[in-house]
C-alpha cells in the first residue's frame, strides 16, 4: 500500500496529521449526479509517484459509525498542482460523511 490516511471531513482545509494530506477544495458537480469534486493535496514524499498507484479507494464513515466503501469512485491526478504535493481529484456523492483514503501502489517500493 502506497497511503493510508485517517479520517477526514469533507471540507475545504481538512487534513490527515499522520500522511499531511489535506483537502484543498470543495466544489459542487454542475450537473444532475448530486455530487461533488475534492481536491486533496497528497504530500509527494508520501506517495513517491502518483503513476504507480493503480486503485484509490475511499471508505465513509455513517452516522452510525460503520465504515462502507464508496461504490464506482472516479478519481484523475494533478501532476503538477503544488511543488510538493500532488493534487487527487475525487468525485463523491453529497453526504456530509468522513473519508478514508487508502491508495495502491502497483509495486511496494521503499520510500527513501
Amino acid at each position: 500500500m502506497a497511503l493510508e490516511t485517517d479520517w477526514m471531513t469533507v471540507e475545504k482545509d481538512s487534513r490527515d496529521e499522520q500522511s499531511g494530506a489535506r483537502i484543498v477544495d470543495v466544489a459542487q458537480v454542475r450537473d444532475d449526479s448530486n455530487s461533488r469534486l475534492v481536491t486533496i493535496a497528497i504530500p509527494k514524499k508520501s506517495v513517491k509517484r502518483y503513476q504507480d498507484i493503480e486503485e484509490v479507494v475511499v471508505i465513509g464513515k455513517r452516522k452510525d459509525n460503520r465504515e462502507m466503501r464508496l461504490p464506482d469512485i472516479n478519481y484523475e491526478w494533478a501532476s503538477d498542482y503544488d511543488r510538493d504535493y500532488y493534487g487527487l481529484i475525487i468525485r463523491i456523492g453529497n453526504s456530509d460523511i468522513p473519508i478514508r483514503l487508502f491508495l495502491h501502489a502497483t509495486q511496494e517500493d521503499p520510500m527513501p
